[in-house]
């Protein structure tokens, strides 16, 4: 069953906010890089993130008048659900 909201944690707020997915209106995403150390993700052009295999996802989320800003991480529930989305998204090549 995949889930209508996802809940994310806004640490500086203190509070948890659920957001439901169908109100997702548009999703942007970057691409970053680690350096040679590996502890350092810099931004990166999208034709080098989408070849890169090291590269990292950086979410934009619009819903409603809010846009919440998460970055990729395997072990995230929540970002298997945007990461979903995006695998699941009609593109043309």
């Amino acid at each position: 069953m995949t889930p209508q909201f996802i809940r994310i944690l806004r640490k500086t707020e203190d509070v948890e906010i659920l957001v439901n997915i169908n109100n997702i209106w548009k999703i942007e995403i970057s691409y970053g890089v680690p350096n040679a150390k590996g502890d350092l993700v810099h931004l990166t052009t999208l034709e080098h993130g989408l070849r890169s295999p090291e590269a990292v996802r950086f979410y934009k989320i619009f819903v409603g008048s809010e846009v919440i800003k998460l970055f990729a991480k395997p072990e995230s529930k929540v970002l298997k659900v945007i990461e979903g989305i995006y695998k699941n998204a009609v593109a043309d090549e």
